[in-house]
């Protein structure tokens, strides 16, 4: 991508983006700060440009970013976001304009800029510093040569040698150490005690939150100066390059505290101590009340902010330094970098690689073996749950609970393990005991209060939601909070302030689409309906509609109840949606006049054809009566969630591919094990509905498996449940 224009280095606005290499900076007089980006936003961010001004659609984009791939609309919606607070930095009007409903627009005019007029750059290590800048601030998107050449990866494994810590990194003899940092304690503009106080309380938490394995000590609590140290140092200067020098620490962070009216503002900003060179920033407000009362929060929003900064830019140093030679620290770095970027399949892939190479050099590293197994669980969003299912992941963690159960990435992979195959108990217990042992963690409290709704505990589910939206630190996952808290009071009965919720996520984040808007215009027009407002609740479904055509009353909520009292709770929603007007399901025998075809589909959800080559379409009526007579061999690619008794689930069967890919023989070897090797064997194949092209899928993988008796139940779970035929909770198979 980024090759379909100008080939070279373009500029517009204050930033110019090397197209060759896909390294874009921020230009400030001579100075050339990176930005760094991944793939995917570098590659939304050539589409637009390549559009010269007009509109370029949705399609467009998505085909540049995402070639041959079929993706949630949401993807792109994250990548813009990224985009905008790279270039405008919350600024408004953006330069990428939103044309509704269509697609986007940049606004800014783009322009060659000759090799000559470019800054000279390192040819290994400087994406887009000068090379007398030094420790300019990089990401690794701008190594994409680097970290995803397969060569350049042997010689980083077989050079490697695990890093040992010594001495206290902050006497005067030793080096400043990868990962080392202090706190300057924030300065106060003007004469407010009660500003100065609060300045002082962030200070403090920031000095004590720092050394907790949950953030910078994650790499070694030794990299953090004592307290006393730090004080005495800020008394001597408050400049962050002599600070850090006097520490012998790598990176500062510090910052200024200033009143805004009724609110409070906090600058944030991190230095490279060695340099003085700036690599983060941001402003954070709040209203002063509420700072005031508590300024821990304030705090938690700058400290993972800052400490992710330090990992890109720790990241991009080792490359430059030790691009053959890494050792256990620096590739636990590089795969923190990858982690928390924005969500998307190549970013797993990434991540994944890394703890991969971790592993190999220190095959008992605690923290890479649960986070391998939250990467894992993190790629069945953008693929098939991965070999060896679900209980290859639980060997992981079991394997990091042996050697250190309280690593934080291992408390956090039991806990997201549990959640994903729906045991909300454990779950909630698992998060509990997370919180409990890191309280500075943002997002348990979420978590937890998920599993109380399933187990019909809204109420204290309530508290925690916005107990979890104080703490977290605003993001363009923000919206979500609101959208948790809508649907926990329509399980209460407060439909009214259901509606007021659903309203401010979709103020926090216009460009939500897809299946989330959707949803959030559902909740409205569900509470629209149960308080009388049924021509209101209407127009909700048709926006529903229009955000993604398969809603459907059912659809609504396809996963397990936890509780009797969580299935009345929804139950009482799923009525508000009939009242609205929203059909209750797809029709199991509707024509979409979708020819057969014999290959696979793209995408999970799309209408299918009413026959599939080599297979049987079977209805609810058919498939009551072989249930009745005996066991038969059900598989169910929409679990988990409620399903035909007996039935196995297998999430990511139905996936599109081709039947040479590695998932077909994975298919293969657990029908065989159901039908014990018999190609004669009745097997059936169902998903959700007749727009759920997973259920198709499996039928032609199948079908290409030479089995003779494949059966296809179009109408899935809805025709089923519909019929008013018994079901169970289906959790996810290992396979």
């Amino acid at each position: 991508m980024l090759q379909r224009s100008a080939e070279g280095l373009v500029a517009f606005g204050s930033f110019r983006l090397d197209r060759r290499t896909g390294e874009l900076c921020r230009v400030d007089g001579e100075r050339f700060s990176p930005v760094p980006l991944g793939r995917r936003a570098l590659d939304v961010l050539g589409a637009l440009i390549d559009g010269d001004g007009r509109l370029v659609t949705k399609q467009e984009i998505m085909d540049a970013a995402w070639p041959n791939l079929t993706v949630e609309d949401s993807n792109l919606t994250v990548q813009i976001s990224g985009l905008r607070r790279a270039l405008d930095g919350g600024a408004e009007p953006s330069c990428i304009q939103t044309v509704p409903g269509r697609g986007y627009r940049f606004a800014l005019p783009v322009s060659a800029v000759t090799d000559e007029a470019a800054p000279q750059v390192a040819s290994i290590g400087a994406n887009c510093a000068n090379t007398d800048a030094g420790e300019r601030g990089v990401g690794p998107g701008g190594r994409r040569a680097l970290l995803w050449g397969g060569g350049a990866f042997a010689a980083v494994v077989a050079g490697g040698a695990i890093a040992r810590f010594g001495s206290p990194l902050w006497r005067s003899h030793a080096s400043p150490a990868r990962m080392s940092a202090a706190v300057l304690p924030f300065a106060v503009e003007g004469d407010d005690p009660l500003l100065a106080r609060f300045a002082e309380a962030v200070t403090e938490t920031l000095i004590a939150d720092l050394p907790n394995p949950w953030s910078l000590g994650y790499f070694s609590p030794s990299l953090i100066p004592p307290r006393n140290i730090m004080l005495a140092a800020a008394a001597r200067s408050s400049d962050p390059r002599v600070f850090g020098t006097t520490l012998n620490v790598r990176y500062v962070l510090s910052g200024v505290v200033r009143g805004n009216g009724g609110t409070v503002q906090a600058n944030a900003e991190v230095t490279v101590a060695e340099t003085g060179v700036l690599i983060w920033s941001r402003q954070y407000e709040d209203a002063r009340e509420a700072a005031l009362d508590d300024p821990t929060i304030m705090a938690r929003w700058i400290r993972p902010d800052a400490v992710f900064a330090m990992i890109w830019d720790e990241a991009a140093r080792s490359l430059r330094e030790r691009p053959h030679g890494m050792d256990e620290l620096d590739l636990m770095l590089q795969a923190k970098a990858w982690e928390k970027k924005m969500p998307d399949l190549e970013r797993f892939e990434r991540a994944r690689f890394f703890y991969e190479r971790v592993l190999e050099l220190n095959p008992r590293a605690a923290n890479a073996l649960g986070a391998l197994a939250e990467i894992l669980l993190g790629q069945r969003h953008f693929t098939d749950v991965p070999a060896g299912g679900y209980r290859a992941i639980e060997r992981l963690i079991e394997r990091g609970e042996a050697v250190e159960p309280d690593a934080p990435d291992v408390m956090m992979g039991r806990a997201l393990l549990l959640f994903a195959t729906e045991r909300w108990a454990e779950a909630a217990a698992a998060y509990e005991r997370l919180l409990a042992q890191y309280p500075i963690a943002n997002g348990p409290e979420s978590m937890i209060a998920h599993c109380y709704e399933r187990l019909g505990r809204a109420e204290e589910s309530e508290v925690l939601l916005k107990r979890a939206l104080r703490k977290l630190p605003r993001n363009s996952w923000f919206w979500k909070g609101f959208a948790d808290c809508s649907l926990c009071m329509m399980l209460q009965g407060r439909f009214q302030e259901a509606i007021d919720w659903s309203l401010r996520s979709l103020a926090i984040d216009p460009e939500t689409t897809g299946r989330p808007l959707a949803r959030l215009h559902l909740t409205i027009a569900s509470a629209q309906a149960l308080l009388g407002h049924l021509e209101e609740a209407h127009r909700s479904t048709v926006e529903a509609a229009r955000a993604w055509p398969y809603v459907t009353v059912r659809g609504f909520w396809t996963g397990t109840f936890g509780s009797d009292r969580f299935a009345q709770q929804i139950s009482r929603i799923l009525d508000g949606l009939r009242l609205a007007g929203l059909r209750d399901h797809a029709p199991e025998d509707e024509d979409f006049g979708i020819a057969p075809d014999s290959g696979l589909s793209a995408g999970e959800f799309g209408k299918t054809p009413l026959t599939i080559a080599g297979a049987r379409t079977i209805g609810t009526a058919e498939l009551t009566a072989l249930h009745a007579k005996g066991p038969v061999s059900v598989i169910d690619v929409s679990a988990p969630g409620r399903s035909i008794p007996g039935a196995t689930g297998l999430a990511g069967a139905g996936s599109g591919g081709t039947f040479q890919d590695n998932l077909q023989p994975r298919v293969e070897t657990v029908v065989a094990r159901l039908t014990s090797g018999d190609k004669t064997a009745r097997v059936v194949a169902m998903g959700w509905n007749p727009e759920h092209q997973a259920s198709a899928n499996l039928a032609r993988r199948l079908v290409a498996a030479n089995y003779t008796r494949v059966l296809w139940y179009r109408g899935g779970q809805e025709s089923w449940q519909a019929a008013g035929n018994p079901v169970e909770n289906i959790l996810p198979s290992d396979w």
